[in-house]
C-alpha cells in the first residue's frame, strides 16, 4: 500500500465515479481501475462495486476512508518536518518570570501566523535574540518596544469594607495591609501604592536576612572551619541585586560585607 494507492482510493470514495475520480487525478480510467484492483488485492477485500452510473462503496471501504485520509495527513506532515528546518530562520526568545502564559501564547500565535518560516524556541531568563519582559528589566544595550499593557487589579474578600465603595481613590488605599513579597522584583514597582505598609515590609525582610547572614557565619565559625570570603561576599552580591532599589538594603549589606573582609 503506497501514497498512490491511497489518493486514487480516496477520490473514488468521495466521488462515487471512476471517471470523474480519474479526471481529478490525472489518470487514465483503466490506470485507476488497475490501482485500485492492487489495492483491492492487497487488502483481499472489495472496497468498491461498479455499476452502470458509478460505483457503490463497500463496508470494508468505509472502514479504510478514514484511515486513508490520516496515513496521507500523517505522510504530509513526516516530509514537512524533514524538509522545514532547511528552509527556517531560527529565532530564540527569552522570557522573564512575570510574563502572563496567555500573553506568551497570543505572541507565539501571532508569529507563526506571520512569519511562518521562522523555527520558535523558547528559553527562560536574559537570553535569546529578543526577549519578553517588562520595561524595568530592559539593559542598557536593548530597544525596548511595547507590545501590550497589563493592568493592575486590586483583590480583596467580598465581605470587605471595601465592597462597600462605589468608587476608591489611592489615599483610602494606603493606610490599608497589604499582602506584600519583598523579595519579587514586581514589589519595587508597586510601592507607591503600599504606603505605610511597605516600610514595615522592607524592615522585615532585611531583619530576617540579616539575621540568616549572622546566625550562617555565627555557626560557621563555632565549628572551627573558615569562613569562604569569596562565596560570602557572592552572596552579599546577589543580595544587592535583588533589593537593588532599596537604599537602607544595599547600606546594609555593604556593612555586612565590611565586616566579612575584616575577618
Amino acid at each position: 500500500m503506497d501514497k498512490r494507492q491511497l489518493k486514487a482510493f480516496i477520490c473514488v470514495f468521495e466521488e462515487r465515479n471512476i471517471t470523474r475520480a480519474a479526471q481529478l487525478l490525472n489518470l487514465t480510467q483503466p490506470a485507476l481501475s488497475a490501482t485500485i484492483k492492487l489495492l483491492e488485492e492487497e487488502l483481499a477485500t472489495t472496497l468498491f462495486i461498479r455499476r452502470p452510473r458509478g460505483v457503490e462503496v463497500t463496508e470494508d471501504a468505509r472502514v479504510l476512508y478514514p484511515q486513508a485520509r490520516k496515513m496521507l495527513s500523517d505522510m504530509q506532515a513526516l516530509v514537512t518536518r524533514f524538509r522545514q528546518p532547511s528552509d527556517c530562520l531560527p529565532l530564540k526568545i527569552g522570557v522573564e518570570g512575570d510574563v502572563a502564559p496567555a500573553q506568551l501564547a497570543q505572541l507565539l500565535t501571532a508569529i507563526r501566523q506571520h512569519f511562518p518560516t521562522v523555527l520558535l524556541s523558547v528559553e527562560p531568563g536574559c537570553v535569546g535574540d529578543i526577549r519578553l519582559a517588562c520595561e524595568s528589566l530592559r539593559c542598557e544595550d536593548e530597544l525596548f518596544m511595547p507590545l501590550f499593557e497589563e493592568h493592575y487589579v486590586l483583590a480583596y474578600p467580598a465581605s470587605h469594607a471595601l465592597n462597600q465603595l462605589e468608587t476608591l481613590t489611592h489615599d483610602q488605599l494606603l493606610p490599608l495591609p497589604w499582602v506584600m513579597v519583598p523579595t519579587d522584583e514586581s514589589h519595587q514597582r508597586l510601592l507607591p501604592f503600599y504606603g505605610a505598609g511597605a516600610a514595615a515590609a522592607n524592615a522585615a525582610a532585611l531583619d530576617a536576612t540579616q539575621q540568616t547572614a549572622l546566625s550562617t557565619a555565627q555557626s560557621r565559625f563555632s565549628s572551627g572551619a573558615a569562613v569562604n570570603i569569596d562565596q560570602e561576599m557572592s552572596n552579599l552580591i546577589t543580595l544587592q541585586t535583588a533589593y537593588g532599589a532599596n537604599a537602607r538594603i544595599l547600606t546594609a549589606a555593604r556593612d555586612m560585607l565590611n565586616q566579612l573582609l575584616q575577618v
